[in-house]
């Protein structure tokens, strides 16, 4: 695959003004009506509302983003084989990533394309389920099926397994494609499964990744965990903008207002982070609001 230009931590840390990533895909699709209860979850709308994604996508592009994430969180050999899919991961992830490329087109936008790699099972766990081999093997095929089907770079995102996320590092590398890590943290800055954040980081950056992120947990959570591994960048970030317990209530809750947004966003800026988008609760209206602020200062 022909990159659209190199994608590499040289090109993140040499930005004159960061990245607007997109939001979520999940969340906004069960504010929309959508039904996700499967263990696909939000590909599930790959199947049944491919329209509705595409809409998704193109109205992150046109609200500002630079970078767009493909709908395969839920699209690895793992959680297919787990839903009782009669469409294969492979399937999936072309379906996925064409709805990007249209999305692209229609938008007549020139963004990159982020191929979204979620941990093997749920990533809310503190301890895995699936044996070592078929995690190595589930992420070689999916990787390998997002690079196939023409994204920029990989996303590997949502991690909270330090080991989970060295096996990643270890795939993108060997085939020698642009990839990102996202860590997931809890309430007392270690990875979700409770590993020292620094050790974690420390190793993520051993393998020359495009940027190291932190997502899918609390503005002020990230804003600390930032002190503890500021050495190590270039950094992305997207934050959730509700708390995840909510989801028992069948969608996420909303309690961060676009005031405190934009604080935030004012605070990641003069930290000097490259990448910054919104996660579980976000909307298109967040990151207009992320793009105009990067582009007033």
């Amino acid at each position: 695959m022909k990159l659209k230009m190199q994608i590499d931590k040289t090109y993140f840390s040499n930005l004159k003004k960061p990245l607007v990533l997109d939001g979520p895909m999940g969340t906004l699709l069960i504010e929309r009506g959508i039904d996700l209860g499967s263990k696909l979850w939000s590909a599930m709308a790959l199947i049944n509302n491919p329209v509705e994604v595409l809409k998704i996508h193109k109205e992150y592009i046109l609200a500002g983003a630079d970078v767009v994430t493909t709908n395969t969180f839920r699209t690895n050999p793992y959680a297919v084989e787990l839903a009782n899919s009669n469409v294969s991961s492979l399937e999936l992830v072309k379906i996925a990533v064409d709805l990007v490329k249209n999305a692209i087109k229609e938008a007549n936008k020139n963004v990159l394309i982020a191929g979204s790699n979620a941990p093997a099972d749920d990533c809310y766990l503190t301890q895995r389920f699936i044996s070592k081999n078929k995690l190595i093997e589930n992420h070689k095929y999916h990787i390998q099926y997002l690079i196939e089907c023409g994204v920029d770079f990989i996303l590997n995102e949502t991690f909270g397994d330090k080991e989970e996320i060295e096996v990643v590092c270890k795939i993108c590398c060997d085939y020698k494609f642009p990839f990102a890590v996202s860590v997931l943290i809890n309430s007392e800055l270690k990875t979700f499964f409770g590993q020292d954040l620094f050790k974690t980081i420390e190793m993520i950056f051993s393998y020359n990744p495009a940027f190291i992120s932190l997502n899918c947990s609390r503005p002020e959570l990230i804003l600390k965990a930032l002190d503890i591994i500021n050495q190590f960048g270039p950094f992305g970030v997207y934050p959730n903008l509700g708390s995840v317990n909510t989801f028992s209530t069948g969608q996420l809750v909303r309690d961060y207002s676009l005031n405190q947004l934009k604080d935030f966003i004012t605070e990641l800026i003069i930290r000097d982070v490259k990448v910054i988008g919104v996660c579980c609760g976000g909307n298109p209206d967040d990151i207009k609001l992320i793009r105009n602020t990067i582009d007033a200062l």
